[in-house]
């Protein structure tokens, strides 16, 4: 468990995550290091964190490790659950969402 999402980021660079990645439209994530775009049938999430949002107070904002079927790994952030409701609405046998670990971060508004 990290105690930060600095922390967080920082490890899972360090283990290989160096994309970013962010949440495109119509079930895809995309990666501008790249240009590419890639399905939702062609990553899984291998590790999440969720931790107290730093936009918004009250909402809680979700750090994803991600491998797509290529090999390519990164991260992706959804400060606003975003990308957590596109995943929950598509419907795929071959995807599952992985237990989210809540980080203990306390931010002061």
């Amino acid at each position: 468990m990290y105690d930060s999402l600095n922390s967080a980021i920082y490890n899972l660079r360090k283990r290989g995550f160096r994309l970013n990645f962010f949440h495109d439209k119509f079930n895809y994530i995309a990666s501008s290091d790249f240009g590419i775009k890639i399905p939702f049938q062609d990553f899984k999430i291998v590790e999440t964190y969720l931790f107290p949002s730093l936009h918004e107070e009250g909402t809680q904002s979700i750090l994803y490790a991600i491998r797509t079927k290529s090999g390519l790994s990164g991260i992706l952030f959804d400060y606003k659950d975003h990308f957590q409701k596109q995943l929950k609405s598509y419907q795929s046998n071959a995807f599952e969402l992985e237990p989210i670990e809540q980080l203990n971060v306390q931010h002061h508004y």
